[in-house]
């Protein structure tokens, strides 16, 4: 069994990898990925698990800057609405901090869609008319 300053030392030094995270990298976590990676260094669950909640973190800009970075990174890649949801939600966020990240980039997602439904009636216009040509060319 641990000692109290062995166990405050841990949250510590858990807390100060959670900063570090944060402010050396561009990843975005979830509480779920935070606590996961802060196991995977060492830490026990529980120390993980308290050195997590109590981190002064917005959850929710976590889950817009992982949405954000899914739809950004990935642009070759179409994901609808409910994608990001799922995906937010398979990173271990919340449901109101996956509707949140998910709505963030909404717009984003439309305009994605309005440009491909354009490009398709340019498509189709320029199709229309080099059969009218055409048939016009044999008339």
């Amino acid at each position: 069994m641990k000692g109290i300053k062995s166990e405050v030392r841990d949250i510590t030094n858990a807390d100060m990898r959670i900063r570090s995270y944060l402010k050396n990298t561009n990843k975005a976590y979830s509480q779920k990925s935070l606590t996961e990676k802060l196991v995977s260094e060492g830490y026990s669950i529980e120390t993980a698990l308290y050195a997590v909640e109590k981190a002064d973190i917005d959850w929710e800009l976590m889950a817009v800057k992982t949405a954000l970075a899914l739809v950004t990174l990935n642009h070759s890649e179409k994901y609808t609405y409910s994608e990001v949801m799922q995906y937010l939600l398979g990173e271990g966020f919340t449901r109101e901090q996956s509707l949140m990240g998910a709505s963030s980039v909404r717009a984003r997602l439309r305009a994605v869609e309005d440009r491909e439904l354009s490009n398709s009636i340019i498509f189709v216009v320029f199709g229309v008319v080099f059969v009218i040509m055409f048939v016009a060319a044999f008339i």
